[in-house]
């Protein structure tokens, strides 16, 4: 078995746009839906050896490895060396590189940045699922500001109509839920909770519809049925057909 820690005697397979998975990981969400929260000192990193690496290396055949200590590259990002190490751990952990130790280099590590042919394919995964979610979230938004106003429209509608007190259209208003105001967090978890809670709160709203058609025709005022009745017999009777309410004497004859 071969050690992953020694240096690949095959170069790289196919070309790779190293740039790519730099920009990808600085677009927001992204490097937090593959393991790098936080700020985006592992993409300055990452774009740090890169630059440290003839353009050459990236072309099929090549073999980008990069010999660059903490110390510099902690100093070159204005951060701690505990920082730095940071850093890199996390951009170990995440796939964007291995360490290597090639032949007769004794303690000498190097920085082998080929996994960005895998890496580039899981962020650009990321970065296509965070815009889906935020697609999503538009449009449940919108949905529900629109649900959100048609529902204090109507029970404004029937206060003034008489059917709801002052007190139950305040327990309505509180049951319908608050209206939502959406975050400015872009990681997919945030995206999913907010998806989450923009669909709670649209069925809070259906539940408060279906109650105030249920007040409503329950509430509706009802014609007086002596009034129609009397209008009915009148009509009847305009009409020379005897009401059937009339007693029997003032039927005609059959």
């Amino acid at each position: 078995m071969r050690n992953p820690s020694m240096l690949a005697e095959t170069g790289l397979a196919e070309a790779i746009e190293p740039s790519r998975a730099v920009g990808l990981l600085r677009e927001p969400g992204v490097a937090a839906g593959v393991g790098l929260p936080g700020s985006f000192g592992p993409a300055q990193l990452l774009h740090l050896w890169i630059g440290q690496c003839p353009a050459q290396e990236w072309r099929p055949g090549g073999r980008p490895v990069v010999y660059a200590t903490i110390r510099k590259a902690a100093a070159h990002l204005d951060v701690s060396e505990r920082t730095a190490r940071r850093y890199a751990r996390r951009l170990r952990d995440a796939g964007a590189w291995k360490p290597v130790n090639p032949p007769g280099s004794g303690p000498k590590q190097g920085i082998d940045l080929s996994p960005p042919a895998e890496f580039i394919p899981r962020l650009a995964e990321v970065a296509a699922q965070i815009d889906l979610a935020k697609q999503q979230r538009g449009r449940l938004a919108a949905t529900h500001q629109k649900a959100y106003r048609d529902n204090r429209k109507t029970i404004r509608e029937m206060c003034d109509a008489g059917l709801l007190t002052s007190e139950e259209a305040k327990t309505l208003r509180r049951e319908a839920g608050r209206r939502f105001r959406l975050r400015t967090q872009p990681s997919l978890a945030a995206l999913d909770w907010h998806i989450r809670e923009l669909r709670r709160l649209l069925r809070r709203i259906d539940l408060v519809e279906a109650e105030l058609e249920g007040i409503r025709k329950a509430r509706a005022p009802k014609p007086d049925s002596s009034t129609t009745d009397s209008r009915d017999r009148t009509a009847t009777a305009d009409a020379g057909v005897p009401s059937p309410n009339a007693s029997r004497k003032e039927r005609p004859n059959d």
